[in-house]
């Protein structure tokens, strides 16, 4: 009898001790968060913060429907914000579903990670949602709640990913740009869109980073494609169509690249001036070239290699008017020059740093038709 009470003692418990944390939160008792919007003010020390929530809707018959309703607050500070939205909503505001986050470019100007801080520290976030940069007000696209019949933040999320497969931005999250924002030896670029009309948001190209504050310089959609295989950050799949002949005979030439090789080489002078000779050489396949000379294959290259090497350097004329090094040039001089680190780590320095960038096109494949 005293072992059968003993095994009861036991088991009992054993059974209190695996309850789970007391502290655990049900899913039934969230309301879940999928888009998260800030932007500036009247006020100098308050921000806006806009978030896209699910709820659940009684629809009838003890069944009920889950819809998408608009939650906005202003505060000092993300977390102030973020508990006006606790007290706003049904149930536990919960952003660990969240997709995407959009700055204004106002607010980022004055700088993201004041407004990333919570998200790092607080585990309930996800640190893989995409970062986004609008023009004017972030908080006027997540106010459509939709594109093109689309609900915003699944609209958002699809726009984001087929523009990171296509090599127009930079496949970014908060968990990867969190070291590059306190790297002192390169710079951020991070896609920005614009809502062009009631139901369209358009991606206009990448914007432009020092340190943690957007600099308000923006590259165009084709600029930010170069970019990105400059820095070895591109996507599935890279395309590039150019206009070939007078306007007269206008053709044009839309190339394929399936193949890339960067390679950055320092030169320093007798007054330590740096000079970076920035290679980048193309293997691409023809995708169309309606009325032209397949048989040009040497003449194509050169004229190509031509329009992506201005294209390049209109990238890195930008980059240094931005004081942006997203090449990651002050790196290189980190580690193969350490004593004139500090000194090309200032503006005007990095500013007069002569980048000369040239792209070698190799036309490999003419396509199916020869």
């Amino acid at each position: 009898m005293k072992m059968k009470m003993l095994k009861v003692m036991i088991l009992s418990t054993l059974l209190l001790t695996a309850t789970g944390c007391w502290d655990q939160k049900l899913l039934k008792e969230n309301t879940l968060a999928f888009s998260i919007s800030y932007d500036t003010t009247d006020k100098e020390n308050q921000i806006l913060g806009t978030s896209i929530i699910r709820i659940l809707k009684q629809i009838g018959g003890g069944q009920t429907q889950p819809i998408n309703i608009i939650v906005e607050s202003k505060g000092r500070t993300p977390r102030e914000i973020r508990k006006k939205w606790d007290t706003a909503v049904p149930g536990i505001y919960a952003p660990n579903k969240v997709q995407v986050i959009l700055f204004g470019e106002e607010l980022a100007k004055k700088g993201i990670y004041s407004i990333l801080d919570i998200f790092y520290r607080d585990q309930t976030n996800n640190i893989n949602a995409k970062p986004i940069i609008t023009k004017g007000k972030a908080s006027s696209i997540l106010k459509m709640k939709e594109i093109k019949h689309v609900l915003i933040s699944q609209g958002l999320s699809a726009l984001l990913h087929s523009t990171e497969e296509r090599s127009i931005t930079p496949e970014e999250s908060l968990a990867t740009i969190f070291p590059v924002i306190f790297d002192p030896g390169t710079d951020l670029f991070l896609p920005y869109f614009e809502k062009t009309n009631k139901e369209t948001v358009e991606v206009k190209g990448v914007a432009l980073f020092h340190g943690d504050k957007f600099t308000g310089h923006v590259l165009t959609d084709k600029q930010a494609t170069i970019l990105l295989l400059l820095t070895k950050k591109e996507g599935k799949y890279t395309r590039f169509t150019f206009p070939m002949g007078n306007k007269e005979h206008e053709k044009y030439l839309s190339i394929s690249v399936f193949n890339s090789k960067q390679k950055t080489k320092l030169k320093i002078n007798n007054k330590n001036q740096i000079k970076a000779d920035i290679s980048l050489k193309l293997n691409v396949t023809i995708n169309e070239y309606i009325n032209g000379r397949m048989d040009e294959k040497d003449k194509l290259n050169e004229l190509l290699s031509e329009k992506l090497t201005l294209l390049a350097k209109s990238v890195t004329n930008e980059l240094q008017a931005a004081n942006c090094d997203a090449l990651a040039i002050r790196r290189e001089i980190m580690i193969k020059h350490p004593e004139l680190s500090e000194k090309y780590n200032q503006k005007k320095q990095y500013q007069e740093i002569e980048i000369n960038p040239k792209v070698t096109v190799n036309i490999l494949n003419t396509g199916v038709l020869n």
